[in-house]
């Protein structure tokens, strides 16, 4: 009959370098069982919802290079939506007021609705500072005024 795999001796230092890609299942099998050699040193499924937090470093380098596993992985902002807030209208391109204003976590309000008193704000401003933020409301464009000392 044909050997099984234990009846067949391997090499085990033969191309030992770079085992996982040039030897077969059965030789890895049998050296990492008779010699210790080709043995995977970790379960790189075990755990890989949590890599980042749960793995050694040891363990993410490992499973990293040789699965393609728990690989770090980095996030860039496309704009720093902190850097120059203040002046946001001026100093801004086009592209940054786009991703920071929509979603990038900057407030882009075309008022300060806190600079000034709202009898020397435009209309415009007085109009939108209402609705949005409900300040500098008067009784005809926003939320009524109510006074408090009235029965």
């Amino acid at each position: 009959g044909c050997p099984s795999t234990s009846d067949i001796a391997y090499n085990c230092n033969a191309d030992l370098q770079s085992w996982e890609k040039k030897w077969s299942p059965g030789k890895k099998e049998f050296c990492c069982e008779r010699t210790g050699a080709a043995c995977k040193p970790y379960d790189c499924q075990e755990g890989l919802s949590n890599a980042e937090h749960g793995w050694s470093e040891s363990k993410i380098l490992w499973c990293c290079d040789k699965e393609g596993l728990g690989c770090p992985t980095t996030t860039t902002v496309q704009y720093d939506c902190i850097a120059g807030a203040g002046n946001w209208k001026n100093a801004w391109s086009e592209g940054k007021k786009s991703f920071c204003c929509n979603g990038g976590g900057a407030v882009c309000d075309p008022y300060d609705c806190t600079a000034g008193i709202p009898n020397g704000w435009s209309s415009d401003k007085q109009h939108w500072c209402c609705k949005h933020k409900d300040l500098g409301c008067t009784t005809t464009d926003g939320p009524t005024a109510f006074d408090c000392t009235a029965g």
